[in-house]
């Protein structure tokens, strides 16, 4: 508890009490665009809880080193909310936890690097193991959705051929998952559900290395 105090404390001086990570635009000097959070201090997906590290991949994904909520989240350019791809599952020394991560960076081959800071620990998360990670997410959240459960038959499928290696293949399956997403959104599918299942699916294949 002390060290979340300290580090807290550190976190106010250095200014990142907005709770909210922005870049500069180049439409208009001095102003700046939100790309992730802006949404007040929380844990939902659209919100950050005292941001600090943050690193960009090729593709242009953001992710945020999200301090008290003990979590990497990852956000697509463009995207409403983010995506946990680290952590998530409480403050705790578990594989599957971080405590209070205070940077993030990534490898030449997509794995991310945290720096989990009350743990004494970095974590590593390759992009494939991301990958299936966010796919389960889809899933779940799939299940019921565009006429029985064949959205979420859909995702299964795509998992296996992660799984097995083949991110060609599952980015092109992922493609047509959004096809018939975006073919339902409104109907079978409510829009604001319909638009969280895309932003998933394309930050699913920027993780595998291709853009939907």
């Amino acid at each position: 508890m002390m060290a979340r105090v300290k580090w807290a404390a550190m976190a106010l001086m250095a200014m990142i009490g907005t709770m909210l990570v922005t870049v500069a635009s180049a439409r208009a000097a001095g102003d700046g665009v939100t790309v992730a959070g802006g949404n007040g201090d929380g844990s939902a997906a659209d919100q950050l809880d005292v941001p600090y590290g943050v690193a960009v991949d090729g593709s242009g994904n953001v992710y945020v080193a999200d301090n008290f909520n003990d979590r990497v989240q990852q956000w697509a350019s463009g995207a409403t909310s983010g995506v946990t791809v680290a952590g998530g599952n409480g403050n705790g020394s578990a594989a599957d936890q971080l405590d209070f991560p205070y940077a993030v960076a990534l490898g030449a081959d997509g794995t991310l690097y945290v720096a989990d800071t009350d743990n004494n620990r970095v974590q590593a998360w390759s992009a494939a193991a991301r990958a299936l990670d966010q796919l389960s997410g889809l899933q779940a959240a799939s299940v019921g959705l565009g006429g029985g459960a064949s959205l979420a038959n859909k995702v299964q499928a795509i998992t296996a051929k992660a799984a097995a290696g083949n991110s060609a293949g599952a980015c092109g399956s992922l493609g047509g998952y959004v096809n018939q997403v975006q073919a339902q959104s409104g109907k079978k599918i409510p829009l604001a559900t319909a638009t969280a299942l895309i932003d998933l699916a394309r930050q699913t294949a920027a993780t595998l290395g291709c853009t939907i």
